[in-house]
């Protein structure tokens, strides 16, 4: 656990990967993810951060989370030997929080590899140190607690052939079935245009 839970003040410089809180006087620099800059609001406004702080000799430096599950996520990365903050915050950069922990979970060395300054050593490393282990709950479980009902067999598999199909990872795949609507009644149409969106692909 990080000696500084979480941070909330007021925005006085956000950069495009960091951002200055002022909090009692104090001007705190904290890093961030692409993902996490992108909900921090204009300057002036106040925003709210789970953190992580990093102890060195040289320095201390604190890194910034739109979500625990983000700084979860960082937090078991910096425990793969040869990751260091810098990669795992590029990391949670290059692809969505379940996006990477889907690419872990299965193995998905080619997904991993994708990501600036991991190559295929860190990837299986990352594998290896991590698969079976992320403190993430099933689709199921995460479904339930929510109060939306659990995917059923079979839900949306037309959807998930036809991403395959269109070249992309199985964890890729996983991620964005994960991500849709188990209670709107959606077609295979519906479904497969949710899903390119949620990867982030042209429809």
């Amino acid at each position: 656990m990080s000696l500084i839970d979480f941070v909330r003040g007021a925005v006085a410089e956000r950069g495009p990967d960091s951002v200055v809180l002022a909090v009692g006087g104090l001007g705190l620099r904290i890093l961030t993810s692409t993902a996490t800059i992108e909900q921090v609001p204009e300057p002036g406004a106040v925003a709210h951060l789970h953190t992580y702080l990093v102890v060195r000799e040289e320095a201390l430096t604190l890194y910034g989370f739109g979500t625990v599950e983000e700084r979860g996520l960082f937090a078991q990365l910096l425990t793969v030997t040869g990751v260091g903050p810098r990669v795992a915050l590029g990391a949670l950069s290059a692809m969505p929080v379940a996006q990477l922990a889907a690419a872990i979970q299965a193995g998905d060395i080619k997904a991993l590899v994708r990501i600036p300054g991991i190559g295929r050593k860190t990837a299986q490393q990352m594998v290896l140190d991590l698969k079976g282990k992320l403190e993430f709950a099933p689709v199921e479980e995460r479904a339930a607690s929510a109060g939306v009902p659990a995917p059923t067999s079979g839900q949306f598999d037309d959807a998930a052939t036809a991403l395959r199909e269109l070249g992309f990872t199985p964890a890729e795949v996983a991620a964005a079935i994960a991500a849709l609507p188990r209670d709107q009644g959606l077609t295979d149409e519906q479904a497969l245009r949710a899903a390119l969106q949620a990867i982030g692909a042209p429809r």
